[in-house]
């Protein structure tokens, strides 16, 4: 039996903050559905805030030292590439603060940052970023086009993960920056029975709130997404045949949000 490595933000941390602790007893994410279909067990290296060079440098970590083996299965969440994980963060939550910065300055900037929600991370501070500004400017300025196409070129390395090691591999990206780029170099045409990019990114899927009419919502998805997701993973990587309709769908979601 393979093992099944999971990589990613807040839509795959497998105790993410919105789930909180009255969450009831009987909420079964896309973990729990994944795990009963199949029985594998799961190692989970999703955080909430991180973006996708925190995300690949932990798949990085766990190829170089041997832990992943020939034929273990991959679920990776490319995040938001803007959230840099600077060497000056208090907090991987700041990774989400950097974003907001780079939005604001080089991305058209909605003031993303007065949308922001008090951070999950007691340690985290929006004001903390305020003295390395100059810092970030010369490496976003330096480096704008690679971060754009950050999630881009982590696909096709991932791609060759799943040649090289035989690895079965399902990327999702969460948003939709990075859609810019999936015609122009025509993702879906590395998708194999080995090898997929998801359709869409989870934020049109997504819940910004932890309520939906009512019911909870753990990993920005409602309960019965869950199921869904995990639907997805199954029909993929055990040739099910689930229902893969998402209940909520939204083809060009609120940009002035970025999911933690």
């Amino acid at each position: 039996m393979s093992n099944i490595w999971i990589f990613g933000d807040s839509f795959a941390e497998s105790d993410h903050p919105l789930s909180i602790v009255d969450k009831p007893d009987d909420y079964t994410t896309w973990h729990d559905h994944l795990y009963a279909i199949s029985g594998e067990k799961q190692h989970n290296f999703a955080l909430s805030g991180i973006g996708s060079m925190h995300i690949m440098d932990n798949i990085y970590d766990k190829i170089e030292d041997g832990s992943v083996n020939d034929n273990d299965k991959f679920i990776v969440f490319l995040s938001d590439a803007r959230r840099i994980p600077f060497n000056f963060l208090k907090s991987s939550q700041d990774e989400v603060n950097v974003s907001y910065y780079y939005e604001e300055v080089y991305g058209g900037g909605k003031k993303m940052r007065r949308k922001k929600k008090k951070e999950n991370d007691s340690d985290s501070n929006l004001d903390d970023i305020e003295p390395y500004k100059d810092y970030m400017d010369v490496f976003y300025e330096t480096c704008k086009k690679e971060i754009e196409r950050y999630n881009l070129k982590s696909i096709l390395y991932l791609k060759h993960l799943a040649v090289i090691k035989k690895l079965k591999i399902l990327i999702f990206t969460c948003f939709n920056n990075f859609f810019i780029f999936y015609k122009t170099y025509k993702i879906s045409k590395l998708n194999d029975s080995d090898f997929k990019v998801f359709d869409f990114p989870l934020q049109r899927v997504g819940v910004k709130e932890k309520y939906l009419n009512g019911d909870e919502c753990v990993n920005h998805l409602c309960k019965k997404d869950h199921k869904i997701l995990a639907n997805i993973m199954s029909n993929f990587f055990y040739l099910t045949a689930f229902d893969e309709k998402f209940s909520k769908y939204s083809e060009y979601p609120d940009e002035t949000y970025v999911y933690e």
